[in-house]
């Protein structure tokens, strides 16, 4: 008899392993410890509310997204300051290669152009 993972386990762990993280950088990261981290990712606890707001940060989605209440990750949020956009923007191309950079940064002098 086989006893399935809460959804939460498994997007933990489908989350840590998309930024291809380790458990270890990932409870350095995030101030837990290693045991921790392996017990929620196999099911065998589940992370305090305080945790989950963490991790939801961390991993840019919604607390429902992690609790499998959604299958939306984040939102779209409106960034009221050039600072929220410019880390947003940051965040989500830290792991691209100068490439995808270069992609991105010619795909915004486009849309500028289109509306200028």
């Amino acid at each position: 008899m086989s006893t399935q993972k809460p959804i939460l386990a498994i997007r933990l762990r489908q989350l840590r392993e998309e930024k291809r993280l380790s458990q270890i950088d990932l409870s350095k990261e995030i101030h837990i410890s290693n045991t921790t981290l392996s017990d929620y990712e196999r099911g065998k606890s589940a992370p305090d509310y305080d945790k989950l707001k963490i991790l939801s940060k961390y991993y840019d989605v919604t607390v429902d997204y992690l609790l499998g209440l959604t299958d939306v990750r984040n939102e779209e949020k409106e960034y009221t300051t050039p600072d929220e956009f410019q880390f947003a923007l940051y965040e989500q191309s830290k792991d691209l290669d100068e490439d995808q950079k270069r992609t991105i940064l010619e795909i915004i002098k486009v849309i500028k152009k289109s509306k200028g």
